[in-house]
């Protein structure tokens, strides 16, 4: 992990529970009864959206602007197809000690403190692939290639097969771990005394790189513009990008349970390519219906804004152009694994 410097707080509302940012950098966030707000300015204000009518949520996950899952401790997922206003049970999963749930382009993952790991394209075909040999898992995330899962006691496990198999690779040689986030190439993990440790060979050396100076953290995320957040059961919020760390702002309040962050997405409107995350470049849709895509082979998944899979599409390597004149004129998100972009289809 990166050297992390200074503490200073960015925005905050009364019992929060937990915080999410959408794919185009909404911020949606709930509190202990439920309710949902929805901030379209980067925090700077927030609008009360709905009441998901839940009290036990732990994690949250947006796939692009309108659609999202949220989990709760047990077990049930519901899921918003319009930027939080409803939300509908898609799914009950068998484990009653859920933690976390993240998407990573692909497949969504839940993971439950009991080692269980569930896998599927939807939250409502989830199914148990794997289990890790643990009672006290907490948190899990993922580089693109590989998945990573933290215990309490700061034990550190890596799967690179989609979850089936699990190997112990490192520990942060610390207890009462929180979460872990990956930014560029290191891994983060955080502890509920505020310390931050960092591991850059893929979790099996560790080093504490700062210690924040309050206790009471409870999650940390990163996002696709190397910006990493942490937050506190008080319902403080910090935020680091390149010039160190600032407070974003604060609940006022305890019962904070958690952060979540969906990865970063480029509008495409009248560009001609833009990257992607990393590795997927998509050329705007101009005029002739015909999408042309520049990435490594595999799926390409098209959304509406309403949160509904309207093409699948699956590449060999280099470019390759797609007819989408079938569809009709308006906004779509295009993901490839961590990749996502908005783009605009005019005619």
């Amino acid at each position: 992990m990166r050297a992390l410097r200074a503490w200073i707080p960015v925005f905050a509302w009364f019992g929060i529970v937990l915080l999410a940012r959408s794919a185009s950098a909404d911020i949606f966030m709930f509190t202990e009864m439920g309710d949902v707000f929805r901030s379209d300015d980067g925090g700077v204000s927030f609008d009360l959206v709905s009441n998901a009518g839940f009290n036990d949520g732990v994690a949250i996950a947006f796939v692009n602007d309108t659609l999202g899952y949220l989990l709760t401790e047990s077990g049930t997922i519901l899921k918003t197809a319009n930027s939080g206003v409803s939300w509908t049970p898609v799914a009950a999963l068998p484990a009653t000690d859920a933690q976390d749930i993240i998407f990573d382009g692909t497949n969504f993952f839940v993971l439950s403190r009991s080692g269980d790991v569930y896998r599927g394209s939807e939250p409502s075909a989830l199914t148990l692939v794997g289990s890790i040999p643990a009672n006290d898992m907490v948190s899990i995330t993922h580089n693109g290639s590989a998945l990573y899962a933290l215990s309490s006691s700061g034990d550190v496990w890596r799967s690179n097969d989609d979850g089936g198999s699990w190997l112990l690779v490192g520990s942060t040689g610390s207890t009462e771990m929180v979460a872990i986030a990956i930014m560029g190439d290191s891994l983060f993990a955080l502890n509920s005394l505020g310390d931050i440790f960092t591991s850059s060979n893929s979790g099996s050396t560790w080093q504490l790189t700062s210690t924040v100076s309050q206790v009471g953290a409870v999650d940390l995320d990163a996002t696709t513009n190397n910006i990493l957040l942490v937050c506190f059961d008080t319902g403080e919020l910090m935020q680091r990008s390149g010039k160190g760390w600032q407070y974003t702002g604060t609940a006022s309040q305890v019962g904070v349970r958690g952060l979540g962050l969906s990865g970063g997405t480029t509008a495409i409107e009248d560009s001609d390519d833009v990257g992607v995350g990393e590795r997927f470049v998509v050329q705007t849709v101009i005029y002739n219906g015909m999408l042309k895509l520049n990435s490594p082979a595999g799926e390409v998944r098209m959304y509406s804004t309403d949160g509904r899979v309207v093409r699948d599409i699956i590449k060999g390597e280099g470019e390759a152009t797609i007819d989408i004149s079938e569809l009709s004129q308006g906004i779509y998100f295009v993901r490839q694994g961590l990749g996502t972009a908005k783009i605009a289809k005019v005619k």
